[in-house]
C-alpha cells in the first residue's frame, strides 16, 4: 500500500556547535563511531555535519547532544518531494508553498520554525528559493521553469518582472526595536510615503503632534 514510513532528520544548530563548545567536542568524539560517516568533521571549516539518512544509534547520540544543540524531528516519507528551500545541511527544510490569488486573503498558521517566515521572504521575491539545492542554487530562469504549468510559474514571473509589489511587515524584533527608538512614528510615517498619504493618515490616527 501507500504506508508512509516514518523518517528523521537532524538540525543542527551551528551557532551553538562552534569549536570548544560542549556541542561541538561531544559530536567530534562520536565521528564515525558506527563505522559510517552518520557523523563527519570537516577539518578545513570546522564544522560538524551529520547525514540525513542517520542510522538510529547516531541519531540516539544526537538527541543527547549538550545545550540543545541538535533536534531530531520525525517526518513523513512524502516529504521528499517538492522542496522549494533547504538552508544547507542539517537545517530546516521548506516543503511546498501558499499561492496567494487576487482578491483573497491567505493565512499561514503554525508555530515557530515551520516555515512560515521564509515562504513569505520567497514570495516577496527577498530569497531565492533553492529547490533543495543549496550547494548549488539555481538560477531564477530554472526556478521559473521548475513551476511551470502551475500558478507559481507566472506569480514567480509578476514578481521578477517588478509588476506585483510586496510589503512585508517586519517582525518586532530587538535589532529593529533599536533601530527605530526615539523616532517619531509620524516622522516614520512621512519617510516612507509614496502617495501622499501621510498627513492624511496621521491626522486620522492623531499622530500630527
Amino acid at each position: 500500500g501507500d504506508e508512509e514510513v516514518e523518517k528523521r532528520m537532524v538540525i543542527l544548530d551551528q551557532s551553538k556547535c562552534k569549536p570548544t563548545m560542549p556541542a561541538y567536542e561531544y559530536l567530534k568524539r562520536h565521528v564515525m563511531g558506527c563505522g559510517k560517516e552518520c557523523i563527519s568533521h570537516d577539518r578545513a571549516t570546522k564544522t560538524i555535519k551529520i547525514w540525513d539518512q542517520a542510522c538510529l544509534a547516531c541519531l540516539n547520540r544526537a538527541k543527547h547532544c549538550p545545550d540543545n544543540a541538535t533536534k531530531v524531528v520525525k517526518l513523513p516519507a512524502n516529504l521528499s518531494s517538492d522542496t522549494v528551500h533547504r538552508y544547507g545541511p542539517n537545517s530546516f527544510k521548506l516543503h511546498g508553498l501558499p499561492m496567494p490569488r487576487s482578491g483573497q486573503v491567505l493565512g499561514m498558521l503554525g508555530c515557530n520554525g515551520t516555515g512560515k517566515s521564509t515562504a513569505l521572504s520567497i514570495l516577496a521575491g527577498k530569497l531565492k528559493p533553492n529547490l533543495g539545492n543549496y550547494d548549488d542554487p539555481p538560477t531564477w530562469q530554472e526556478i521559473v521553469k521548475y513551476y511551470r504549468g502551475s500558478d507559481l510559474q507566472n506569480y514567480f514571473k509578476n514578481v521578477l518582472e517588478e509588476k506585483f509589489k510586496v510589503s512585508l511587515k517586519p517582525q518586532l524584533e530587538q535589532d529593529t526595536v533599536k533601530a527605530l527608538f526615539g523616532q517619531k512614528i509620524s516622522d516614520l510615517i512621512k519617510k516612507t510615503d509614496q502617495r501622499d498619504k501621510a498627513e492624511e493618515y496621521c491626522k486620522r490616527l492623531h499622530l500630527d503632534h
